[in-house]
């Protein structure tokens, strides 16, 4: 017998605020004056008033049942105060292993357009990532990719290591978001937005989308994960 889904919980309180921190630096979010917390049971305190403020606001837009779908930045916030001090060894790993066989790596080798679009697209980036980073990435053409520079990961390791637990989650989030550790570092790092990085990650997408017109299952995706990291771009601007 395969299990009911649970029904999503009431609404319990009716005001969402935020206020600074009764203990130390930070800010909190209060349902009804009492102080919000994570699903590990700690409190819920971050950096910035602002992002309590978009925390609170996700919080006071819930009507008759809570939908934790419709807190993006909530559910990142709780990761980066719950998993993220425990799991950033295992969380970096993860970055290094997408960008071993990054999406800005694997190559179209025809149409020409198509190839066109990727190297206008990804070739910047690549280079960005030589300079900036002291990372360089051989992409190919084909299904096989080369081994790369152990340098290259290192580099990769060493700029995800230097991030807080807060933007360490957004950058994981984004990598996955994209298919691309690469891009989801010139996010972070203010190379591109990451709406821009966004793009950037659906070049092919994009060009079969000229070609043989929308796909509506495909563009129904493509709207949930730019949802996804128009919600990251919020939390990132709250620091």
């Amino acid at each position: 017998m395969s299990e009911l889904a649970l029904e999503p919980a009431k609404k319990f309180y009716k005001a969402a605020t935020h206020a600074p921190a009764p203990e130390g630096e930070g800010f909190v979010v209060l349902l009804d004056g009492r102080t919000l917390r994570t699903p590990a049971k700690a409190i819920l305190a971050v950096p910035s008033e602002s992002l309590a403020a978009l925390i609170a606001g996700e919080w006071h837009a819930q009507e008759e049942r809570i939908l934790p779908g419709a807190m993006p930045i909530t559910r990142l916030t709780n990761v980066a105060l719950d998993r993220m001090p425990a799991a950033r060894t295992e969380t970096v790993a993860e970055i290094v292993k997408y960008a071993k066989s990054d999406l800005l790596l694997a190559r179209a080798e025809e149409p020409d357009g198509l190839v066109a679009a990727e190297r206008q697209a990804w070739d910047p980036i690549l280079d960005w990532a030589d300079k900036e980073l002291g990372a360089r990435f051989v992409p190919a053409e084909g299904f096989f990719l080369p081994e790369q520079d152990p340098a290259a990961l290192g580099a990769v390791a060493a700029r995800a290591h230097a991030f807080d637990h807060f933007r360490l989650t957004a950058l994981a989030h984004l990598g996955a978001l994209y298919g691309s550790s690469l891009l989801a570092l010139a996010a972070l790092l203010g190379r591109l937005s990451p709406n821009e990085a966004f793009i950037a990650s659906r070049v092919d997408e994009a060009w079969q989308e000229s070609k043989w017109g929308v796909d509506y299952e495909a563009a129904d995706r493509t709207a949930r994960l730019k949802g996804e990291v128009e919600a990251v771009e919020r939390y990132l601007k709250a620091f």
